[in-house]
């Protein structure tokens, strides 16, 4: 009997030694460039579409809270500390001819903020779930036309079933520009999402000092999507569950002590979300429904920096 409750607390032991569920919080600084794309399809089967990038700094800070031997919950958050401003092109292409309508300066925002409950299975792995709150925002000014804005114009008509003559129809509902005026709206975009996801860390199978790994990805599906421009504020743009966000990261550093370390890592982040439309009504010049739309669109980013940990 005395051999059987040694054996027993032996394999105890052994089967809890690879657990170290402790407590850490951190602040990183990194760089990276984030990519927007939006695409969709107007009258007369035109497809549009755009996809600029601009470079960003990120702020990452957060912290790990143990609850018992096996579980806690992360509070991790995101947020873009400088973007640059950038050149945009909108580019055009259907049966009837393609190129460029429109360009103008484009920057971004990034934000986000994730709370997630962690269970330890063992040798540092680790399964998560939680909520998430992600916020894009796109400001867009100094807008032009493009080359072919006409030839865009032109394609357009010809899709439409109307009995307005082309200069009539161009001077009602065609895309022009004044070279040099400046329009400046902005496009916000605000998610609320459910989220799973795996983790794996040395820093939970042992308190030991010296190398530090690693790496984790979480999907997030939007429980309620929402999208708002500055310049159709009367209307309301919202989704449900259209749409999902992938998130990725590996790690290497150090752990000087068993309170302080450091941490080189790259992360990468995607988001697509589908294309929203309400019905502004019936136009008996065009002799159909008009709609207002934020097209799909895609937010990605990818960025490497360093992240300081410690548990005081």
């Amino acid at each position: 009997m005395k051999k059987i409750l040694l054996a027993g607390l032996a394999l105890s032991g052994a089967v809890h030694a690879d657990i170290n569920n402790e407590p850490f919080t951190y602040i990183g600084f990194a760089g990276g460039t984030l990519t927007y794309k939006e695409s969709g399809t107007v009258t007369g089967n035109v497809n549009f579409e755009t996809n600029p990038s601009n470079f960003q700094v990120f702020n990452y800070s957060g912290g790990y809270t143990a609850i018992g031997e096996r579980t806690g919950f992360y509070i991790n958050t995101v947020s873009t500390l400088y973007a640059s401003t950038d050149d945009e092109s909108w580019t055009f292409s259907s049966p009837n001819g393609s190129g460029e309508h429109q360009k103008n300066k484009m920057t971004s925002n990034h934000n986000a903020i994730d709370l997630l409950f962690g269970y330890l299975m063992g040798s540092g792995h680790q399964v998560i779930a939680g909520v998430g709150y992600r916020r894009n925002l796109m400001d867009r000014n100094s807008f032009q036309a493009g080359s072919d804005v006409d030839t865009f114009n032109d394609v357009r008509y010809a899709g439409e079933t109307t009995s307005l003559t082309e200069s009539e129809y161009d001077s009602k509902y065609g895309l022009s520009f004044v070279d040099g005026q400046i329009v400046n709206y902005t496009e916000t975009f605000t998610s609320f999402m459910a989220q799973v996801g795996y983790r794996y860390d040395t820093r939970f199978k042992s308190a030991d000092t010296g190398a530090r790994w690693q790496f984790g990805a979480t999907l997030g599906v939007p429980v309620y999507y929402e999208a708002i421009n500055t310049s159709k504020p009367q209307y309301n743009f919202s989704s449900m569950f259209d749409g999902y966000n992938i998130d990725a990261y590996v790690g290497y550093g150090w752990r000087f002590t068993e309170n302080l370390g450091v941490l080189a890592k790259a992360n990468y982040s995607y988001r697509l979300r589908g294309e929203l439309k309400e019905n502004i009504g019936y136009n008996s010049e065009l002799n159909r429904n008009r709609y207002a739309i934020i097209p799909e669109n895609i937010v990605s980013f990818w960025n490497v920096g360093l992240n300081g940990y410690w548990n005081f």
